[in-house]
This record gives C-alpha cells, structure tokens and sequence, in this order.
C-alpha cells in the first residue's frame, strides 16, 4: 500500500483477508469478503475504504459509442459512489472511519480523446466535495487522491 494511502487510511483495526471485494451496482449491498460486524469489535468491521476505479477509452467526443460512456460512469462514477455510500452507512453508526477515493489528475487538466473519463473523474471529485459535510458530523474522514499517470498496466493500454 503506497505511504500516502497508509497515513490516510491508518493500521487500526480488524481486516478482511483474501480477494478483493466487488460492487454490485444494483444498489446498497454488502459488497463480498467486507463483513459488516467483526468478531473482535462489534461494528469494527470496516474502518476504511479506498475506491479505486478505473476503465479508460480513448474515444473523441464525435466518435463515442454508447456502451463506452456507460462503462466508463459505471465504473468510474456509478461504482465510487455505491461504495462510498456502503462505507458510510456501515461507518455512521460507529462514529468513525475514513474514505479515500480516488480519481484522476485527468479531471483537473484536459488531454484530448478522454472527455467522458475526465468527467467520470470530475464527478468522484464534485462526491467527495459535498461528502465531506455529510459524513464529518459522525466522525468519517473523507480524502480525495488524484495521481497523474501512473505506470501500470492500465496506463499502458
């Protein structure tokens, strides 16, 4: 876990191990492999939550195709937002917890033939922005990361 993302998030806690956890988008669900009470702590099962998402199409606005734009809000947007509002309502009743989501710099400085990408990251920043004054009367932190390229394999494709 990167060293900004750690200060962020904090080692307090109990952890789910194994796979990633997945989101369904058809509403609030428990995502699989996130308890939402432990064992060790009642209602510690989730003290933080980092959302990263991320699907890419290069595509000029002229050339778009409608599945492209869905998949890319879906992911981008559609999925930060379901996770975040599953983070927050198990965090709420603790009075605790962090949420880190992350977008991109993209959002911030235009690059030709990503519009709807940088507007799927726009709108993860617009979130965290009023989340904030929604979450912080019960205790959730909420941070915003917005790398620039990053070197992996997504940022090669």
């Amino acid at each position: 876990m990167p060293s900004v993302i750690r200060r962020l998030v904090g080692t307090g806690g109990p952890r789910t191990s194994g796979s990633s956890p997945t989101m369904k988008t058809s509403g609030l669900e428990s995502p699989r492999g996130v308890p939402t009470r432990s064992s060790r702590r009642p209602g510690g099962a989730l003290d933080a939550m980092v959302n990263v998402a991320g699907v890419l199409r290069v595509e000029s606005v002229g050339e778009l195709k409608p599945e492209s734009v869905s998949l890319q809000l879906d992911v981008n947007t559609k999925g930060v937002i379901l996770g975040t509002q599953f983070a927050a309502a198990v965090m709420k009743p603790l009075g605790r917890g962090r949420i880190v989501n992350i977008a991109s710099l993209a959002a911030l400085a235009p690059i030709p033939g990503i519009a709807v990408y940088s507007a799927s990251k726009f709108a993860v920043e617009g979130l965290v922005r009023s989340l904030r004054y929604e979450v912080e009367p019960y205790g959730i932190q909420v941070a915003l990361i917005q790398p620039a390229q990053v070197s992996t394999r997504f940022a090669a494709k």
